[in-house]
């Protein structure tokens, strides 16, 4: 019993450290139940439903749909895939077993182990998520452009909290230069620890050291086929990039649906990655419903013109504003492996397993 408890408080130890080192994920939303995951394998990609807000209408006498008259619109859920995929770290059991006191096994396999491994999850979901995203602003090293981003968040509807992650140079430079606008906040503190800048209009500003720099050009392009129906396009994932991934495009025309099914006047900003994917981009045209649209454009637009925001030449370092659940993160308890004594500790969304062995 007592060495089976000894590996479960290092399980639990490193499930900690873990946690520690991984600011972006921290917060991130959980989207399946741990029950819809038994029998699931790692490797494999799954899919999770995003609901329609359906469109809500002001009935007028001069409209001829005015009382409780039902107009029904058909509503369309918007699939996202989930990859399903495992960080992995290795220790050689003499180490494992090595330290028998707390403190020197934290310092020794613990701390190092686990910001290895935290960090390289870290990384991976920065690369997967951070251009996905329907709107974006170019500006100066500046508070201002934070502020204009976390505006840009709720024109867009989005409710709840939110955090802003930036470039650890990049954020320690407008720290410096924006005294007493940056507060000192404990939640932060205690939330993000060594990463937590500090809280900005309300909002956590957070260091993230791998958030990416894209290059503008003045030969980037991003083009992409349309096929128009009665009420809008056809759903649009991919299109022909010309330039750096990152870059951000916007056209003519192109604006923006919220989060509330409602047609605003923002520009729809799209990012595309280096194969040239971007999050779905489902349009509608004005004053219709073409089902869980995320932009408009007006009737009878047939092509979308796309021009870049960079400037050509200039280096530009990414930030991130959003609301804390945006980004889709679970750690699911897998199967047994044969033969093997197995530990499984939980720290917040974090699920750690630890599996020893035995060279035959």
């Amino acid at each position: 019993m007592a060495n089976e408890f000894s590996n479960n408080a290092k399980t639990k130890i490193i499930a900690a450290e873990i946690y520690n080192e991984m600011p972006y994920l921290k917060k991130a939303k959980s989207y399946i139940p741990q029950e819809q995951m038994v029998g699931k394998k790692y490797g494999n990609t799954y899919t999770v439903y995003i609901p329609d807000p359906g469109k809500a209408r002001i009935a007028k006498a001069s409209d001829g749909r005015n009382g409780l008259s039902a107009q029904v619109e058909e509503l369309k859920e918007v699939r996202y895939p989930i990859a399903c995929e495992a960080g992995l770290s290795d220790v050689m059991l003499d180490e494992w077993e090595k330290f028998g006191d707390i403190e020197s096994f934290t310092d020794e396999i613990a701390i190092p182990h686990a910001r290895n491994l935290a960090q390289n999850i870290e990384k991976y979901a920065v690369e997967k998520t951070i251009f996905d995203a329907s709107q974006g602003v170019v500006g100066t090293k500046s508070l201002a452009t934070i502020a204009k981003a976390n505006g840009k968040l709720k024109k867009a509807g989005n409710a709840g909290s939110k955090v802003t992650y930036i470039d650890p140079v990049v954020g320690n430079d407008i720290a410096a230069t924006a005294a007493g606008q940056i507060s000192n906040d404990t939640i932060v503190n205690d939330l993000y620890k060594d990463a937590a800048i500090g809280k900005f209009a309300g909002i956590p500003v957070v260091e993230e050291q791998y958030m990416p720099k894209v290059v503008g050009s003045s030969a980037a392009k991003f083009t992409v086929s349309v096929t128009t129906g009665d009420k809008g396009f056809e759903p649009i994932t991919a299109g022909s990039l010309t330039g750096a991934a990152g870059t951000p495009f916007k056209a003519a025309g192109l604006k923006l649906v919220d989060k509330n099914g409602i047609q605003t006047n923002e520009d729809y900003i799209v990012i595309p990655k280096e194969d040239g994917s971007i999050p779905e981009l489902r349009v509608e045209f004005e004053g219709m419903n073409n089902g869980n649209a995320n932009a408009w454009v007006p009737t009878g637009t047939t092509s979308l013109s796309f021009s870049s925001m960079l400037e050509d030449g200039k280096t530009y370092s990414i930030a991130q504003s959003r609301t804390t659940d945006a980004v889709a993160y679970d750690s699911y308890r897998f199967g047994n492996i044969p033969s093997c004594d197995m530990e499984t500790a939980n720290k917040e969304a974090i699920t750690l397993q630890t599996y020893k062995w035995r060279k035959r």
